[in-house]
């Protein structure tokens, strides 16, 4: 959990180096410290979205008024707290295509504005955060502007060209958010 280790029977001075009570002493009190180590080391991590485990997210989950789907990864939840930990009204194209790609990474997505309209398109691998994302962003443009989020996959009118060889290079994952294929 930590990388830091603790050893106390390190800090003794010369005069208490030699006797075997006191290194005794540091021998059984050394667990217990390094076990409060731990503790402290997930309480300052369990202070950010990044680094918070399970714990750590159901605070930010309770405060944010947040609720986990069922089967949700650590990692999803995380994202969707911080979506919603980002929730701010992005005056413009840039801020808004540096908050999606925030949420599903630089070069992600694809944005698109056009006549009060907005597109966003992301790959599949996003699946679980697109209706946070909607969410998010809904709240964030004005209501007039309309709103699609679309993910990016390959359909068989994609695939059909290719040849079963070709695809069989590929895993099924990478066949389906690889929209480069062909």
């Amino acid at each position: 959990m930590n990388n830091r280790i603790i050893n106390l029977i390190g800090h003794l001075g010369k005069a208490d180096c030699d006797t075997a009570e006191m290194k005794e002493i540091f021998r059984v009190v050394t667990p217990e410290i390094q076990k409060l180590e731990d503790t402290n080391s997930q309480i300052v991590k369990n202070r950010y979205i990044t680094t918070c485990d399970e714990h750590g997210i159901s605070v930010f989950e309770k405060h944010m008024k947040l609720y986990p789907n069922p089967g949700d990864s650590l990692d999803v939840r995380r994202m969707r707290a911080l979506i919603k930990w980002q929730d701010r009204i992005p005056i413009n194209y840039a801020t808004l295509k540096a908050f999606c790609e925030s949420v599903v990474g630089e070069g992600n997505c694809v944005v698109d504005i056009d006549d009060l309209h907005v597109t966003i398109t992301a790959g599949t691998q996003y699946y679980d955060l697109i209706n946070a994302l909607h969410d998010e962003i809904r709240e964030m443009i004005p209501c007039h502007i309309g709103l699609d989020i679309n993910i990016a996959t390959n359909t068989h009118g994609d695939l059909e060209a290719l040849t079963h060889l070709y695809l069989s290079s590929y895993t099924h994952e990478q066949v389906a958010t690889n929209t480069e294929l062909s």
